[in-house]
């Protein structure tokens, strides 16, 4: 059912695997035989390698479109709001990762089959390839905790709403359920966890309706993941 990824998808696996140690992986259980959309936190830098590596399916991830442009929005991307912004680091630090990363992000990210995320109605080409994707077989893998004011934190405090959508548009389309399925990694640990995917007809029927209520509801699942399995 999953698609393949693009051939150098695998060769460049290889060689990132021997940088990387496998994490630990708890799969809480449910049924992953469809499509799934797969909520995950970012986890800071660490995550969406890590993701990309060891998770146990394949999937296509969200992206910001920021890191589709040309190589200057790239740069300026991952230097003033991914290094020195959200992660912190310093300017010289920031710089030195950038510059080379900005060079081969492209190609990474072209492998990957990221589906760029917009802030505007351009999010409306987002859901039609991510539908599409889904159709094809692929899971979709989102980040979206809030990281925009104080970065990434181990407790989520905000979370997005673009899934909730995209679950929806699926439904509408298809005439199809999507389970959305909460993870959770933890870089300190350097745990996965995989809760149990969850339908929208579970919590509606719990009385949890409006898409800001549904991402409330995983933004939590996401938090007690963590404090149930990082501290064991």
């Amino acid at each position: 059912m999953e698609k393949s990824k693009h051939p150098i998808f695998d060769r460049l696996k290889s060689v990132f695997l021997l940088f990387k140690k496998k994490p630990a992986i708890i799969e809480l259980g449910g049924d992953y035989d469809q499509p799934t959309i797969y909520v995950a936190n970012h986890a800071a830098a660490n995550g969406p390698f890590t993701y990309g590596l060891y998770f146990p399916r394949r999937f296509v991830p969200w992206g910001t479109y920021e890191m589709c442009g040309n190589i200057s929005e790239r740069w300026n991307y991952l230097y003033h709001t991914f290094y020195r912004k959200k992660l912190k680091f310093s300017p010289l630090k920031s710089f030195l990762i950038a510059t080379p990363f900005c060079v081969i992000s492209k190609m990474v990210y072209c492998v990957a089959e990221l589906i760029p995320t917009y802030k505007d109605i351009r999010l409306s080409s987002t859901i039609k390839h991510s539908i599409q994707a889904m159709q094809d077989g692929n899971n979709v893998l989102i980040f979206q905790e809030n990281s925009e004011d104080v970065g990434y934190c181990e407790n989520i405090d905000r979370f997005h709403r673009g899934f909730v959508l995209l679950a929806r548009r699926f439904q509408s389309k298809t005439g199809r359920e999507v389970p959305i399925c909460p993870v959770y990694y933890n870089g300190k640990r350097n745990l996965m966890i995989i809760g149990r995917p969850v339908y929208l007809r579970e919590l509606h029927s719990q009385g949890v309706n409006s898409d800001e209520m549904v991402a409330g509801f995983f933004r939590d699942r996401l938090n007690q993941l963590n404090r149930e399995y990082a501290s064991m």
